[in-house]
């Protein structure tokens, strides 16, 4: 069994190694364009598979990355010219000293480098939010060197190339991915900025029309910017008033930054087959917990035998039945 450590360092969604694209996989689908499937049974890996076929490995674009600035190193080579994202990828890693590390990249480096790259953008300024409820954010450099498409596209460059999933999206900004955000409805919880969720809840708590107009004035620089500072005549008003800034501050303020992330994640067709398969792809970018079974660690693992009939894999056979027997009594303690 013949398996390097690097095949198990893979995050969340993994495409297979271009000869392990069987007949069973690629008869999912024979062509590039996504389509609504007609079975149940379609699952996320399928859907990557069929996207995966564009990559034509004969062609090659070159990732030339310092793990000290992951952004900058991917950011040059997406806008290099002869950058495609149809072309499969050799990366290099360099050391402080400018040494590569290796010519060839037979997968682990391409794997390390995109799963760096998901994490710099989980914790970047592009997005803002809890570990693993990512809503974005207004940066105006991010707009200005239009960092929000080049996020979108590292996204689905990651997904379609066999690296890990962006899953610490929110919810709602998932389902401003991939339906239309202006009937995306956004709650308290969605606001992940301190001080305006302080505001909220002091509106929110007002126990009189008296209590209420004093704070609309206090906050009113802030209403009118939301465009939502307008005089109350009731206290069932706030309802209303909190609902309407709520949605601003998650969606529509964020509207170009959200028009430039979509751009982004059309490479390779990605953001089509999301907006096809809304509750498949949900999985790739929604952060969910699950529990950890002997399925999901059996899943984990692709096992390589020797030819049938040899004396290794008579042995091969023991040992796997040993550690699926192990696994078994773990789960049951």
């Amino acid at each position: 069994m013949n398996m390097c450590y690097t095949e198990l360092l893979i995050d969340n969604v993994q495409i297979p190694d271009e000869e392990e694209f069987d007949d069973s996989i690629t008869n999912i689908a024979e062509r590039n364009e996504v389509h609504e499937s007609e079975s149940n049974d379609i699952t996320l890996k399928d859907l990557l598979t069929n996207l995966a076929l564009q990559i034509d490995s004969e062609k090659t674009s070159k990732f030339n990355i310092n793990r000290r600035n992951i952004w900058d190193g991917a950011r040059r080579a997406f806008l290099r010219k002869t950058y495609k994202a149809t072309n499969g990828i050799s990366v290099m890693f360099t050391d402080s000293s400018g040494n590569s590390e290796g010519a060839v990249d037979f997968g682990g480096p391409t794997r390390e480098f995109l799963r760096l790259l998901m994490h710099y953008l989980q914790h970047s300024k592009l997005f803002e939010g809890p570990e693993n409820r990512k809503t974005l954010s207004c940066d105006a450099q991010g707009m200005q060197n239009d960092e929000y498409y080049l996020a979108g596209q590292a996204m689905a460059f990651s997904l379609v190339h066999g690296g890990p999933a962006p899953n610490f999206v929110s919810p709602v900004l998932y389902q401003c991915l991939v339906s239309d955000a202006k009937h995306v409805h956004s709650s308290l919880g969605d606001v992940v900025d301190p001080e305006t969720q302080d505001m909220l809840k002091e509106i929110e708590n007002a126990s009189s029309l008296e209590n209420l107009q004093g704070l609309i004035q206090k906050h009113s620089t802030v209403l009118s910017i939301a465009g939502c500072f307008r005089p109350l005549k009731s206290l069932n008003d706030k309802r209303e008033l909190l609902e309407d800034f709520i949605n601003w501050y998650i969606v529509g303020r964020t509207v170009p930054s959200l028009v430039r992330l979509k751009e982004g994640l059309k490479t390779l067709g990605v953001l089509q087959a999301m907006e096809i398969h809304k509750h498949i792809f949900e999985e790739a970018f929604v952060w969910m917990e699950q529990e950890i079974t002997t399925d999901t660690i059996n899943g984990m693992f692709n096992i390589k035998f020797s030819p049938s009939g040899s004396n290794y894999r008579i042995q091969e056979e023991h040992i796997i039945g040993y550690w699926r027997d192990y696994l078994r009594d773990c789960e049951g303690k």
